[in-house]
């Protein structure tokens, strides 16, 4: 028996008889002066002991906290939730009349609606704090507003909020972002880009009313974050500003990549590049991530690359969009690039009938998604090829690497090539510069296998419409034969031996890749 019991088991023994003496002797004082201390003790004692609590006395610790714990809002204004886990009261007070929420009191777990009113000034910043009532426990949810509509009546909108406005050439909006790609240094052409979306600028003046052709002296340059005016447009599909005009913008890092005469990294789709100046940069892309996007080996003389090569895992594609504007590859000046924002001019030749030359590809877009997938619009990773192959061989066989083949693979190690030298065909850009169209174009695939074995795959074509649209086991070679015409070395980074007989493999014999 514990303590609480026998206090109880006593007492209930002394207040029967007690109580009854008592209501028979209530007139005598000097018995009821002894009496009523007992009495008061007793029933102090049973008190405390029937409301002694289970868990030895010890009282429930309050907590509370708020998710999210930070909210950035549009300058239009918004209504969002936040999620109050407590287990006692609490109470939220603004510090901003900007700011309600409701409920502003409540109990335990709450969704609670936060309504952030229209700005119409700069930035602002307002704090709600949610706190206990009877503990001094508290967190606070921080929220910061954008910039609204200026005295000159402008509102400013993220691009996202752009888009999604009506076309217009009497409604204003102000935008910033970083610039993703420049398609015309001439005409201040470029993509841009916010935590929203992307939008492209089609013609950014240096003041407003001013010229695009004088953009060039604003000497803005990809990765720059810049803040412009502009209306909402829409051409072909694809959402625009006009008007544009220029109000400042901030240097920003470098451009995720890098330049280098020749390959030196180990990694394994790299084909090999010469140690000494031989008119080809080697051009290196990266994800936002620092992950590898895509290298080339650009030749400044035939403004085309002569091969390119990437890491492609399964399911790490994109869409496929083909209304991006082609722009300049920021890691390359632009006088060696072709200016891709229209398709090449004079692109048929009476010695070639039927043939018609487009901007094709080499890394697909199909295999690149977000940001990435901007960089396969560069300049750099596009060539001059016949539109009947660029449709249907072509396409079948970049689809097959798409989905079959690295569906069953840990990941593909792909080049894609060019054949420039024996060329005597030239193509124009919209400025009037040439760019060699190639006899020849070849792909070469190295797979690992989700068994941990390299299998190797190439094919080469001419650069015309092929008899077949669809890609044929029959048209598949190995790596060694591709080797020999074209007089590159592929995968050097593989070991020697496994290359050996990786490269020398017949892929027609190897039913991996045909199930």
């Amino acid at each position: 028996m514990n303590w609480s019991s026998s206090v109880l088991l006593m007492m209930t023994n002394f207040f029967v008889p007690l109580q009854t003496y008592c209501v028979d002797s209530r007139y005598n004082s000097e018995y009821n002066m002894k009496v009523h201390p007992l009495f008061a003790l007793a029933a102090a004692l049973c008190i405390l002991s029937c409301s002694k609590p289970d868990d030895g006395g010890k009282t429930e610790v309050g907590f509370i906290s708020v998710s999210p714990a930070s909210q950035s809002v549009v300058a239009e204004g918004t209504t969002f939730s936040v999620e109050i886990k407590s287990n006692k009261g609490w109470q939220a007070e603004s510090n901003s009349s900007w700011v309600g929420v409701s409920p502003s009191r409540g109990s335990g777990n709450t969704t609670v609606q936060v309504t952030v009113s229209p700005n119409v000034a700069e930035e602002r910043n307002a704090t709600v704090n949610f706190h206990l009532l009877l503990e001094d426990k508290s967190t606070d949810l921080k929220i910061t507003q954008a910039t609204g509509i200026s005295a000159d009546g402008i509102r400013t909108l993220t691009i996202a909020q752009f888009i999604g406005k009506p076309d217009s050439e009497t409604d204003w909006y102000r935008l910033t972002g970083e610039i993703v790609s420049i398609s015309s240094y001439t005409y201040g052409d470029f993509y841009m880009k916010d935590d929203t979306g992307f939008i492209y600028v089609y013609g950014l003046a240096p003041e407003k009313g001013g010229k695009t052709e004088d953009f060039s002296k604003l000497n803005l340059k990809a990765s720059d974050v810049v803040t412009i005016v502009a209306n909402r447009y829409t051409y072909s599909g694809v959402n625009e500003t006009k008007n544009a005009y220029y109000e400042k913008h901030t240097s920003g890092k470098s451009y995720p990549g890098f330049v280098a005469k020749s390959a030196k990294a180990d990694w394994l789709e790299l084909p090999e590049t010469a140690d000494s100046e031989d008119g080809n940069l080697f051009v290196h892309h990266k994800h936002e991530t620092g992950l590898r996007n895509y290298s080339a080996y650009f030749s400044t003389g035939d403004r085309v690359s002569r091969w390119t090569c990437y890491p492609y895992v399964y399911r790490q594609g994109g869409d496929g969009r083909n209304d991006d504007p082609y722009a300049f590859d920021p890691l390359v000046d632009p006088q060696y690039q072709a200016c891709l924002t229209k398709s090449y001019q004079d692109r048929t030749f009476k010695d070639i009938p039927g043939e018609e030359f487009i901007r094709g590809h080499m890394v697909p877009s199909n295999d690149r998604s977000g940001r990435a997938n901007y960089d396969v619009f560069l300049a750099t990773n596009i060539m001059p090829q016949s539109e009947k192959i660029n449709g249907a061989t072509w396409s079948d066989l970049e689809l097959k690497i798409h989905t079959n083949w690295a569906a069953q693979s840990d990941t593909l190690y792909v080049v894609t090539g060019t054949i420039l030298d024996d060329s005597t065909h030239k193509v124009k850009d919209v400025e009037g510069k040439e760019i060699t169209v190639p006899t020849g174009i070849y792909k070469s695939v190295l797979a690992l296998t989700k068994q941990g074995e390299y299998k190797g795959l190439a094919v080469f074509f001419e650069n015309k419409g092929q008899s077949s649209a669809t890609f044929t086991k029959s048209m598949a070679m190995s790596i060694d034969a591709l080797e020999e015409m074209i007089g590159v070395d592929l995968y050097v980074n593989l070991p020697d031996e496994e290359e050996k007989a990786v490269e020398a493999a017949d892929p027609q014999a190897d039913n991996w890749w045909w199930q």
